[in-house]
């Protein structure tokens, strides 16, 4: 089962955190209302951020195939890699 979470940010917008407990491709997704986009971390651990509009994201969060749903909705939409900080 997935869980969402809604949290403040630090401009006081507000932003949705989901995580993917049974996708094969993605581990966490956070959506920032105010910025219109979509974080993604994948289960190799790479992180990509997506310019899309909020019902996208929550059909995401929702969908019974979150991979199936990313490959049709969102995978076309460029994406800018997000470089993880190393230890």
């Amino acid at each position: 089962m997935a869980t969402n979470q809604t949290a403040p940010t630090a401009s006081g917008t507000r932003e949705v955190k989901h995580t993917f407990t049974s996708s094969s491709l993605l581990r966490e997704g956070t959506y920032d209302r105010a910025a219109a986009s979509l974080t993604l971390t994948f289960n190799d651990g790479s992180r990509y951020r997506y310019s899309v509009e909020e019902p996208v994201a929550t059909g995401l969060f929702t969908a019974t195939s979150a991979g199936r749903f990313f490959a049709q909705n969102i995978k076309t939409v460029k994406g800018t890699l997000i470089p993880v900080a190393t230890k």
